[in-house]
């Protein structure tokens, strides 16, 4: 039964994705969509960007640095992902994965090379490792696709795996500080043990590593995107206030339909990020869907500029106000626990008053009293002494 399941798992995924066009062509697009928090519209937003075929293709045309991806082109690439998210019924937080197959139109055993595009927002010391794991489910999934469609089995001298390349997009501000490769992340145990340990690279897409005027050139929507995705900070709008508006519209007005409803949707979330008002930030969406232009957005960049400084001046307030608030309230309890220190000192004061007048009462002289302290309050007699001359009346 769990094998049937498991059967039927996969030929939905295949049904899905089988024309990875016509499926980025049907995703509507809603400017007032809401995401949780930042992260999650980054994690969001780059599959969506990846699954698109269109701008995968741009992107591993302009950025991966292969000359086997250079003509690339939509139709070359199938979008695999669906497949991974669950796996021998193991959730997998998979990220984004296409095959590209390298002997299109022949009856040979398929070619493919696999991209496996993870997105970061922060630097993640773990992601070999979290690579790794992808891979090795990309790769028992093609054992089974193989057998399946044409009767090979991976016990065969001949049989081979698809060439994975492990590639991260990183959208933060900093540099990228993790190892690219596995093995840093397994023990040393010395050159003689060294052979025995599994690596391999990856490779690291920074955003930040190229201008606006790189991306610019390289005249696809893919640069508009990677344009978009590096508005972090204040000063991140005001590199934006030079970009030239009709070399915005002229890309996007060459850029496929499906494509532009990705990037209406990226529009949409920085948007939401920096608080436009929905009216406003509708009418760039509309633009952006209906008339495909951008350049619009670009023009308003100095007025978004100063709502994203209210909204950053409004939360550092509210920071501040919030840190207030703790203060007095610290300060509270620690006036509150001081009040009840002093009441149960002033409490212990008075009853040791009343002991000792009770001595005096009852106890013929001073030195009764002072023993009877010392056994009470467990003291050296030149303490209790001390104690019976406060209260000795």
């Amino acid at each position: 039964m769990r094998k049937n399941n498991k059967n039927k798992r996969r030929i939905k995924a295949n049904n899905v994705k089988s024309s990875a066009i016509k499926a980025a062509e049907k995703q509507p697009v809603s400017p007032s969509e809401t995401d949780s928090s930042t992260f999650q519209n980054a994690d969001v937003n780059s599959k969506r960007i990846f699954e698109n075929p269109i701008l995968c293709a741009q992107f591993l045309r302009d950025f991966s640095g292969l000359p086997q991806f250079q003509n690339v082109q939509p139709e070359d690439i199938e979008t695999v992902s669906l497949r991974y998210h669950t796996f021998d019924e193991v959730e997998l937080n998979s990220d984004t994965v296409v095959r590209i197959r390298q002997n299109p139109g022949t009856n040979e055993l398929p070619i493919y090379i696999v991209p496996l595009i993870d997105h970061k927002s922060s630097v993640d010391h773990n992601v070999s490792m979290q690579l790794l794991t992808y891979m090795v489910c990309i790769w028992k999934d093609w054992e089974k696709e193989i057998k399946s469609k044409y009767g090979w089995n991976c016990h065969n001298k001949d049989f081979r795996y698809p060439f994975i390349f492990p590639l991260v997009y990183y959208e933060g501000k900093g540099a990228w500080t993790a190892d690219l490769n596995l093995k840093s992340r397994v023990t040393d145990m010395g050159e003689a043990l060294d052979k025995y340990i599994p690596d391999f690279a990856y490779r690291v897409i920074r955003v930040r590593d190229y201008t606006n005027q790189a991306l610019l050139e390289q005249g696809d929507g893919m640069s508009l995107l990677m344009i978009l995705n590096k508005v972090q900070e204040a000063a991140d709008f005001r590199e934006l206030h030079d970009i030239d508006p009709d070399k915005v519209d002229s890309i996007l007005a060459d850029t496929p339909q499906s494509a532009v409803d990705v990037i209406a949707r990226i529009t949409a979330s920085l948007c939401r990020r920096l608080n436009v008002p929905e009216e406003e930030s509708d009418t760039y969406i509309s633009k952006i869907r209906s008339e495909k232009k951008m350049g619009y957005l670009f023009e308003n960049m100095e007025k978004m500029d100063i709502q994203w400084e209210r909204k950053q001046t409004a939360e550092a307030r509210k920071e501040l106000q919030d840190a207030l608030e703790q203060l007095k309230a610290s300060k509270a309890e620690t006036d509150a626990a001081k009040a009840e220190a002093d009441a149960a000192k002033a409490m212990k004061q008075q009853m040791t008053a009343d002991y000792i007048e009770l001595l005096q009462k009852f106890l013929p002289d001073r030195k009764s009293a002072i023993q009877h302290i010392m056994e009470k309050y467990t003291l050296e007699e030149a303490d209790a002494e001390k104690l019976l001359e406060l209260y000795w009346k």
